[in-house]
């Protein structure tokens, strides 16, 4: 609202609507008068408040724990287990629909963006046996992350792919984060972390050279007591059952003859309800150059927040591109899930 002249100055207020949750906001005062003299206040600040059905777990100002991943380095494979006495305040019956990173620094360029974000449920409370299980983890997230909106000091914004149903009322969360690019960033780039002296709630690993699989790390990596600083925000569970596939879609890359490409696919209920898988197949041009293996035969049923995990399997006959379709049908709305699926076979034999 408008300000009022009164005998000592001018007075009111002005009410804004459409705020931002968890944002920084400025504000200051510039005064005029009849002869043109300004004269400026100060600036002032306020920080809104996280949403309802948003948490934020870890507020520490540690950098260089190489967590979620290290900038200065090409790869990184990270775990984090976030207790479930972290969120409080949120009800068994959500869904974690977006996630941020607490960053500093001044990102440029296309380095250290490739992750790909995964996410499991446990009632461990440490990582001191090794890695989670890749099994029971399920894909949540595939794709570029933009550094450079964050300037200075941040939260990085990630809207996952794929909501991840979660009760912190009777488990913990495992999140998992695989950076894939090879390039990398300055040294004073990290991320903010603070520390469980408690346990050693993660593990990772980074290199220049050697890009860890998720699905079967080749190196034990370091366990440490430090977590990332994160923010979640949970969202209701829709009525009845909602079948999602990940990843959606999946290149395979460059595969050279007489070896294999294996990716695991996870089929997933974030619904209510319990829904059933009628069938798997995979269709296309180049149908004949994939497989599907350790699937369950449909058709199959998966109840509120269950998950299947199966492989397909790249092996390449044909020289050059190739394309196929990963089809997935439910009951729930006889929806034929189409996954688009490619590759590129590569013979190394040379002819003369």
């Amino acid at each position: 609202t408008g300000g009022a002249a009164g005998s000592e100055g001018t007075t009111g207020s002005y009410t804004y609507s459409g705020l931002a949750n968890a944002t920084n906001y400025e504000w200051q005062i510039i005064m005029h008068n009849t002869s043109r003299l300004d004269a400026d206040g100060p600036v002032w600040s306020f920080t809104t408040t996280l949403g309802d059905d948003a948490v934020q777990v870890g507020a520490g100002s540690v950098t260089n724990q190489h967590l979620p991943i290290e900038p200065y380095y090409g790869y990184t494979y990270s775990q984090t287990i976030y207790l479930g006495s972290s969120f409080t305040g949120i009800a068994s019956d959500k869904r974690i629909d977006k996630i941020w990173y607490n960053y500093s620094g001044n990102f440029v360029g296309a380095n250290n963006d490739d992750w790909v974000i995964y996410m499991g449920t446990t009632t461990d409370t440490n990582l001191d046996g090794g890695w989670y299980d890749y099994a029971n983890l399920t894909q949540v997230f595939d794709g570029d992350v933009n550094l450079e909106l964050v300037s200075g000091t941040g939260w990085l914004e990630i809207t996952l792919d794929v909501p991840f149903i979660f009760d912190p009322t009777t488990t913990n969360l495992v999140v998992a984060v695989d950076e894939n690019s090879p390039s990398y960033s300055s040294g004073s780039d990290e991320f903010l972390c603070d520390q469980d002296v408690r346990a050693n709630v993660s593990r990772y690993y980074y290199s220049d050279s050697t890009n860890l699989d998720p699905a079967a790390p080749s190196q034990a990596g370091t366990v440490s007591s430090y977590y990332p600083n994160m923010r979640f925000e949970f969202g209701d569970i829709p009525a009845g059952a909602l079948i999602t596939v990940s990843p959606n879609p999946h290149d395979f890359g460059t595969v050279i003859f007489q070896t294999s490409s294996t990716q695991v696919f996870t089929i997933q209920n974030i619904g209510s309800g319990t829904g059933d898988i009628t069938s798997v197949t995979i269709t296309g041009t180049n149908a004949g150059e994939f497989a599907i293996q350790n699937l369950a035969s449909t058709p199959f049923s998966l109840e509120s927040s269950a998950s299947e995990n199966f492989d397909v399997v790249y092996t390449p006959t044909i020289e050059g591109a190739v394309t196929a379709n990963l089809e997935v049908v439910d009951n729930v709305t006889r929806q034929t899930h189409i996954i688009p699926l490619s590759g590129e076979g590569f013979d190394p034999v040379v002819s003369t």
